[in-house]
C-alpha cells in the first residue's frame, strides 16, 4: 500500500482520509492532510525542526491529541509545518517535524482549522493496511 490522503468536503466541515502501511506513516499522512487543508504543501519549506510527544487512552484519541497539537503549535508559533517523521509505540506518539514561519507573501491560506473533531473520528486495521478519518471544524 502506498501512503497518501485526501480531503473531502462535509456540511461545515472538511474530512481526511488517510491510509497508509503502518501507524506511523498513517499519523504522517493525516498531519500532512490538516496542513493541506490550510496552505499548498510545496510553498512549504523544512527550515525548521520541532520535537513533539503525544500520549493518550487509545490509538484513536493519539490521533485526534496528535492533530490537535500541530493545529495549537500552528497557531501559537505562527508556523507550518510539511515534513513528518513519526513514531508511534502503544498510544505513545514521538515525532520530528519540519516546516517554517508563516510568510504572507508566500503562503496563501485557505481556511483557519478551529478544531479537530471527535465525530466520525477512526482507524481502522486491514489486510494492506491502516486506513483513518477524522473532521476538522473550518
Amino acid at each position: 500500500m502506498k501512503p497518501g490522503f485526501e480531503l473531502t468536503e462535509h456540511t461545515a466541515d472538511v474530512g481526511i482520509r488517510a491510509w497508509a502501511p503502518d501507524l506511523d506513516e498513517l499519523f504522517a499522512q493525516a498531519a500532512k492532510g490538516l496542513f493541506a487543508v490550510m496552505v499548498d504543501p510545496a510553498t512549504v519549506s523544512g527550515r525548521l525542526i520541532r520535537p513533539v510527544q503525544v500520549e493518550a487512552e487509545s490509538v484513536e484519541s493519539l490521533l485526534h491529541d496528535w492533530l490537535a497539537e500541530l493545529n495549537a503549535m500552528q497557531q501559537t508559533h505562527a508556523e507550518l509545518y510539511n515534513r513528518f517523521t513519526v513514531s508511534v509505540e502503544d498510544t505513545v506518539l514521538v515525532a520530528h517535524i519540519e516546516g517554517e514561519p508563516l510568510d504572507p507573501s508566500r503562503h496563501e491560506l485557505h481556511v483557519e482549522v478551529k478544531a479537530v473533531t471527535w465525530h466520525d473520528l477512526r482507524i481502522r486495521c486491514g489486510e494492506t493496511g491502516y486506513e483513518a478519518f477524522v473532521l476538522l471544524d473550518i
